[in-house]
């Protein structure tokens, strides 16, 4: 199924143009009734000819409501601009390209409407006039009609033009659904129901969504789409969905409805690149403006990189969004939009991996293609497990590889960046007694998965002595334990998640051999007093983080589910998982750093 949209500045003729092609009038509200103005989005529906319907969104074109307008415009396959022969462009003409532009809708028909009220001669200026902006504002060819909506001129022309256009569209496949809110309201007798147009794959009554960025799973009662009820919706189709278990507070217009397995994050920072040929106002640095994405609204301060195309956005509010998701930059108290690009990279920065980040940013086209950042990640951290070989591109990458990787174990590493660490690994273990094995994430904030390949190649070639968690130079030995840590370490094994207490052991010497070992990573010291095995934190470190993506959050009651700890144990713990960088605290949440 498909979606269209109109487009276009205000009085001209998109409401009319619409209930012609669709016998509907999408101006439902008293107010617009009353003033003869589209002020929120309205929605219609004809059928092809093979009786599927095709959905219509209907855009005010007043530029005090272009909020609403780019809420309806962010699903469209195809979109109608349209321009009257008698005003011919004007300024919201202008103004809803662009929003078009922004979002990456590039299939557009250009509609003359009101042809019936101009001269052949006056229908052609303003038809060759629109495309020589549309073709200098985008840089596309689109096709062009001329209609009256008044006498029907041209409207089965239009209709077998749109659904010719329709044919040309070739869908990418994605994993799963995804639908931003655009109306929530209440049915007496039937609850909240939320209406937008599902993208992504097909769901039915049984799909368990989840809700972004409020993290709340909804369950579905009942689905219908174009005014009747079903048991399984496809894309792109506009869909009612009654639902339960949220309350209505707790869901509005710039929700996310998609699966906890999808790609779409609460997002609270960002880094950008504004799209490079088109910035049609300057933005001050470290000022406040306001972000629109799906059918969401957000305040900002934006922060530029070096690079003035380049920045970071620092929202107010979190917003549902995903890797290389078009955004739209309107003018803080106002209506005028400033620019608009894509998000480049999601998610809280040190200086350091931004200057990484922008340095990668400017040196990759600006349309890359795919959904997965997975290249960029290779380029700034060095490594990814082969099973994600396939979404790399040289596109991402920005090189061969073959000539600039090597693989071990699952993982492939940039030639550079595992000499890097291969450097570093060999600095700690040169120190005095080694190093364990579990100390080394810490210090250099990758995974332990990732550094025990590289420990175990640098073995293989005999540039590392390793015992147990402990590892040295090739020309150190690891230090023998004492008959007391040797007990103590043992100890550690067994006890499991109940680990070592100090002040239950009331054994001589104990308190200066734990941090003995500790210090040599044979032992994790959680807060002073309570002792666990490498192993056993590992685990428990991935019983709660595991699965989950960079950025999400988790509460303590989560993570006392996902380790099976009871409070005494998750708090010392959680705090070791902050020291060690895996997460940071966000008052009563955890946020994912690395996993």
């Amino acid at each position: 199924m498909f979606t269209i949209g109109t487009s276009g500045h205000i009085d001209h003729g998109k409401t009319l143009l619409i209930k012609v092609l669709t016998g509907i009038d999408t101006d439902r509200l008293p107010e617009e009734k009353k003033r003869g103005m589209t002020i929120d989005l309205g929605f219609a529906h004809f059928l092809d000819s093979g009786g599927e319907p095709v959905g219509v969104i209907d855009v005010p074109g007043h530029e005090r409501f272009i909020r609403n307008m780019v809420a309806g415009a962010w699903s469209l396959d195809l979109a109608l601009l349209v321009v009257a022969a008698d005003d011919g462009w004007m300024q919201q003409s202008g103004d809803h390209l662009l929003v078009l532009h922004y979002l990456g809708i590039t299939d557009i028909i250009l509609v003359i409407s009101k042809c019936d009220i101009a001269s052949p001669d006056r229908i052609r200026e303003v038809e060759k006039d629109s495309l020589d902006k549309i073709k200098s504002i985008t840089g596309l060819d689109v096709p062009s009609v001329s209609v009256s909506a008044i006498t029907g001129k041209n409207i089965d022309k239009l209709k077998e033009l749109i659904l010719s256009e329709l044919r040309k569209i070739k869908r990418s496949g994605e994993s799963f659904p995804f639908l931003y809110v655009d109306r929530v309201f209440n049915v007496k007798g039937s609850g909240i129901i939320i209406t937008g147009s599902l993208k992504g794959k097909g769901i039915d009554r049984e799909t368990k969504l989840f809700c972004l960025p409020e993290k709340k799973p909804v369950r579905i009662r009942s689905l219908q789409s174009y005014n009747s009820s079903v048991d399984e919706a496809v894309p792109v189709s506009r869909l009612a969905i009654n639902i339960i278990n949220l309350k209505r507070d707790e869901i509005h217009r710039g929700a996310c409805l998609t699966t906890e397995e999808s790609d779409f994050l609460a997002v609270s920072e960002f880094i950008f690149r504004l799209k490079k040929e088109r910035v049609k106002h300057n933005i001050r640095n470290h000022s406040e403006v306001e972000i629109a994405l799906g059918t969401a609204h957000r305040l900002g301060e934006i922060h530029f990189l070096k690079d003035s195309r380049i920045g970071r956005i620092i929202l107010k509010h979190p917003v549902a969004a995903r890797w290389n998701q078009p955004f739209l930059l309107i003018r803080h108290g106002g209506s005028t939009i400033i620019g608009g690009g894509n998000i480049f990279w999601i998610g809280k920065t040190d200086r350091e991996n931004r200057r990484k980040i922008v340095e990668i940013a400017a040196e990759l086209p600006d349309n890359l293609k795919g959904r997965s950042n997975s290249g960029i990640l290779f380029r700034l951290q060095g490594y990814i497990e082969k099973r994600e070989i396939k979404v790399l591109s040289p596109s991402l990458t920005g090189e061969s590889l073959v000539e600039n990787t090597i693989a071990a174990g699952e993982w492939l590493f940039r030639k550079d960046r595992l000499i890097h660490y291969t450097g570093m690994i060999k600095k700690l273990a040169a120190a005095s007694g080694g190093i364990g094995i579990p100390e080394l994430p810490g210090k250099m904030k990758i995974p332990e998965a990732v550094i025990r390949v590289i420990v175990n190649s640098m073995v293989e070639a005999g540039e590392l002595n390793v015992k147990g968690s402990i590892i040295c130079g090739s020309t150190n030995k690891i230090p023998a334990l004492s008959p007391l840590g040797k007990d103590l370490l043992l100890r550690s094994e067994k006890a499991g998640k109940t680990g070592l207490e100090l002040s239950k052991l009331n054994i001589p010497g104990a308190q200066r051999e734990l941090r003995n070992l500790a210090r040599a990573g044979l032992i994790i010291n959680l807060d002073g007093n309570l002792y666990y095995h490498p192993e056993v934190y590992s685990d428990c470190v991935n019983s709660i983080i595991s699965g989950m993506a960079i950025g999400s959050r988790f509460t303590i009651p989560d993570a006392k589910a996902k380790s099976a700890l009871s409070r005494k144990y998750i708090i010392p713990l959680l705090n070791k998982m902050e020291s060690d960088g895996f997460v940071k605290r966000k008052e009563d949440e955890r946020i994912v750093l690395k996993n």
